[in-house]
């Protein structure tokens, strides 16, 4: 477990210290009492929160807040990344097959990947299209209903629907490609490398991440997770000319995300160049606080864990504490 004194200490370890580091797991390696009890705490009271969330989100769904996230795409994106938060935990408290962690991270990862970037491009697209082509298309029936005025004039709105069902095939189809590809080069990947990882021999992932073991298995979360990261930032960038009239509405949770899914995958490929082995570019200077925050992160997992669970309650909670208050303020202004 990592130490308070370690956290800056920037000094290179000798050769026997990082062969240490190397044969050093979690789940197999005594001690760590408090860390594993924590992870344990962790996970039930994530279960019993999120599980309750969930629950609450459909109860609601036909609440004027609720549908105004876009209720679908946003229950099952929670759907799938309380599956994925909820199998990231595994590891921390017991051995797992490098089958699970290669399938969560390539399928459910990716999923939950994909569907934010569309629920985040579908605000975008709202916004844009609001602005600018309603008010077009308004004008332009206008004036041609005032040219000739025996022809009915169609409402906006009618077109609206027929754009925001493209849209909606569109975000579908970026969802369900990505997927696909994904579990089949997974598939594909696993059947060449059953020897070498399976869903039956169980093993400690941190020695195995370390080591970066299977690791032609994560190339498919590793591309995916490249592409979204430069995603994420320029989703980053557009959602800031995207107007909304709520401090901590979707506009928030988007770019906040955002962003922190973009740090989150900066500080990952940091921690693999300097604390692990056979990455893509390792260094031969292999300093403490590295080190220490391999291990903390549990090999950088548990960045991602940490952005999961911020998604789920930005997603999630956040929308039904709006609704909560709303209804409440609702109350009052009725008692009065």
């Amino acid at each position: 477990m990592i130490e308070k004194r370690h956290i800056f200490n920037a000094t290179v370890v000798n050769d026997a210290e990082f062969e240490a580091y190397k044969t050093r797991g979690f789940i197999t390696e005594e001690g760590h009492f408090f860390e594993k009890l924590f992870y344990k705490f962790a996970f039930i009271l994530f279960i019993a929160f999120f599980g309750s969330c969930l629950y609450l989100f459909y109860k609601y769904r036909k609440s004027y807040i609720i549908r105004q996230r876009g209720f679908t795409l946003t229950f099952i994106g929670g759907i799938v990344t309380f599956l994925n938060t909820f199998f990231s935990f595994f590891p921390q408290m017991m051995k797992v097959p490098c089958a699970l962690s290669a399938y969560n991270a390539n399928i459910l990862n990716v999923l939950v990947n994909m569907i934010f970037f569309c629920r985040s491009l579908r605000v975008f697209l709202s916004y844009r299209y609001n602005i600018f082509k309603v008010s077009a298309i308004k004008n332009r029936k206008l004036l041609n209903h005032k040219l000739d005025s025996k022809k009915p004039m169609s409402e906006p709105s009618s077109y609206l629907k027929k754009v925001m069902k493209r849209i909606n095939y569109v975000l579908a189809a970026v969802i369900i490609i990505p997927a696909l590809i994904s579990t089949i080069a997974t598939i594909i990947i696993h059947i060449k490398m059953k020897d070498h990882c399976s869903f039956t021999e169980r093993g400690d992932a941190m020695l195995s991440l370390k080591k970066n073991e299977g690791r032609p298995l994560f190339i498919v979360v590793q591309i995916f997770g490249g592409l979204y990261t430069f995603l994420s930032f320029v989703m980053s960038i557009l959602l800031t000319f995207v107007k909304d009239a709520n401090a901590f509405g979707i506009k928030f949770e988007c770019i906040s995300t955002c962003i922190l899914i973009f740090i989150a995958n900066v500080i990952n490929v940091i921690l693999q160049i300097n604390a692990s082995i056979d990455y893509d570019v390792n260094t031969n200077n292999h300093r403490r606080m590295y080190l220490d925050l391999f291990e903390s992160t549990k090999g950088g997992k548990m960045l991602f864990t940490v952005v999961s669970l911020y998604m789920l309650f930005a997603s999630i909670t956040l929308p039904l504490l709006h609704y909560y208050k709303s209804r409440k303020n609702n109350r009052k202004f009725n008692e009065a």
